[in-house]
């Protein structure tokens, strides 16, 4: 899980919305499967999604 959302957030620092934008639901899938079986809290992986989001959305 944090591999992707390191990949995703270089994508952002770079600049590269369009690998930014082709990671971002993989990233997201991750994020819930950890929380749905209780390795991540789901406000943390709520809060942790958010924001990638919203990271890839103003690098469009």
């Amino acid at each position: 899980m944090r591999t992707i959302i390191k990949k995703v957030r270089l994508a952002v620092a770079a600049g590269d919305s369009a690998e930014a934008n082709r990671l971002l639901p993989e990233a997201l899938t991750k994020i819930a499967r950890v929380a749905s079986r209780g390795a991540l809290h789901r406000n943390t992986a709520a809060r942790t999604i958010s924001r990638l989001t919203r990271a890839v959305n103003k690098a469009k």
